[in-house]
């Protein structure tokens, strides 16, 4: 099982160290070798900036760093990705980059079988071994496909050398060109069994598996003799007693049921989801966006009402459905070789950022039956570190306009009324919850359930870029320790506002 100890990583040291190993690169003298330097230090460059000009970068490897690092995450590599060979170097420095900061992935490919460059390759290759035989009418071409043992042993061979190709170009090319190790596990990871009744309309399409269990320790021990392990698609078939291939992701999501990552990464040479228009899809709530456009239209087309570009459909609802092996919170991302770093490590990312989302409700009366007081107070102390004053809740009473609670328990939000405008008393999120965009959840949810509001924050608070980000204004105030924030305020009542929340007595003693 993984190791959930908390392991902080120090941006300083990171930076320091970092630098130092990276310089060792400089006596690989082959062009190859200058150019793997040249890449790295441009890549350490780009990041080092993220570190210091972006806080959102040290949280997030604070927040990697606090589950266990060995949580981090899965990256989902293409075929496609495996075969080009610029998308390929990007992978390897990306990976280098992250194991050398001590964050370990666990990297699961495909080879392109079922999809991609190679599977018009295999099919050359099959169409010379099957024959397709005169059938009664009406039936389709897959039925009539038939293919004896010998010819599916060949399609089964040419599918596991792709396989084996694909994992030992990354594995190489993290050695030669980066200095980092990794293992190859073409087929030690998965237990599989053969397809009952499938029918597939290519040849190494029957020879599918279904997955049956997984052997974490044979990955576990590449982690601990500092390895990155290169998983492929592949498993041992139980029944059949050879190798059988499954879809990259079943294999995600039989590892992501295995290890609880903190996030999935989907790597593919187009990045991010599109519209059919061409525009980004930066951000998927699957709780709040799926939506068809009517009951003959399959939902993973449509999100918010915007149709996706058709040959995005598929990956999309590999993403969606993977989510089904993950633990809340966790999140996923689509995204290019070349801006992974950038999707891990700061909050707008460069893909497509997929969450599970969270229902919020609003409740307007304290006393409810919906409110779970002690579960509320709970999150409170979790997200301050700090123990709640007792007499809290009691103190709110005569004030108190609203409270919003995810249906997950992880995040709320408490709205008094002061002064007749909507003042946010306390917004608060579980430790470990940051990961998933769930304050921003919330914000949403304020921003629609209230017509404005205004609330303070210790102007120490590094969350503090957070809030200027979604306020319409602020004043920090010389005198005290706060600093004052406004949304839809009118400009006639902002002083007021301002002066009312100075003068509130803290909840949390510092």
């Amino acid at each position: 099982m993984w190791r959930r100890g908390l392991n902080v990583i120090n941006v300083q040291t990171l930076q320091s160290s970092t630098k130092r190993e990276y310089s060792t690169v400089g006596g690989v003298a082959d062009s190859q070798g200058r150019r793997a330097n040249k890449g790295q230090n441009l890549l350490i460059t780009q990041l080092l900036q993220l570190f210091k000009q972006n806080s959102d970068t040290r949280q997030y490897l604070k927040y990697y760093g606090s589950a266990g690092k060995d949580r981090f995450a899965i990256i989902r590599v293409s075929g496609d990705v495996l075969h080009n060979r610029d998308h390929l170097y990007q992978t390897a420095a990306s990976l280098s980059f992250l194991h050398r900061v001590g964050l370990r992935p666990i990297v699961v490919h495909g080879a392109g079988i079922y999809s991609g460059r190679c599977s018009d390759a295999l099919s050359k290759i099959v169409n010379a071994e099957t024959s397709i035989e005169e059938s009664e009418p009406g039936q389709s071409e897959r039925d009539m496909l038939h293919v004896d043992e010998s010819k599916q042993l060949k399609a089964s061979e040419a599918a596991v050398e792709y396989m084996e190709k694909a994992n030992a170009a990354l594995v190489e090319t993290l050695s030669k060109e980066f200095d980092i190790g990794a293992v190859p596990l073409i087929d030690t990871v998965y237990r599989a069994k053969t397809m009952d009744n499938y029918s597939g309309p290519k040849v190494w399409e029957r020879l599918a598996g279904s997955i049956l269990s997984v052997n974490n320790t044979v990955i576990e021990s590449a982690f601990r003799q500092g390895l990155i392990p290169i998983v492929s698609s592949l498993g041992w078939g139980v029944d059949c007693h050879r190798l059988l291939s499954f879809s990259t992701q079943e294999a995600t999501s039989a590892l992501a049921k295995a290890f609880s990552p903190l996030k999935v990464i989907m790597l593919r040479p187009e990045g991010c989801l599109r519209d059919e228009d061409g525009n980004r899809f930066k951000y998927i709530n699957l709780a709040r966006d799926l939506l068809p456009l009517s009951r003959n239209e399959p939902t993973e087309n449509v999100i918010s009402g915007v149709r996706l570009l058709e040959g995005d459909r598929n990956d999309f609802n590999d993403a969606a459905n993977t989510f089904s092996s993950l633990d809340v919170g966790a999140t996923l991302a689509i995204t290019t070789p070349a801006l992974l770093s950038q999707e891990l490590f700061t909050h707008q990312g460069a893909g497509t950022l997929i969450v599970r989302g969270d229902k919020i409700t609003r409740i307007t009366d304290l006393n409810s039956p919906l409110v779970d007081l002690p579960a509320v107070k709970a999150v409170l102390e979790g997200s301050f570190r700090s123990p709640i004053p007792d007499s809290y809740f009691e103190s709110i009473q005569d004030s108190f306009r609203s409270l919003y609670v995810t249906e997950s328990g992880r995040g709320i939000a408490i709205v008094l009324t002061i002064g007749g405008i909507p003042y946010l008393d306390k917004i608060a999120v579980q430790q470990g919850s940051q990961g998933d965009q769930l304050g921003e959840q919330i914000w949403q949810a304020l921003t629609k359930g209230e017509p404005s509001l205004f609330w303070r924050s210790r102007s120490s608070n590094s969350a503090n870029n957070w809030y200027y980000d979604r306020a319409h204004g602020a004043i920090k105030d010389q005198k005290s320790p706060w600093t004052v924030f406004w949304y839809n305020v009118d400009t006639d009542k902002i002083m007021e506002c301002v002066k009312k929340a100075i003068g509130l007595k803290p909840t949390f003693s510092v």
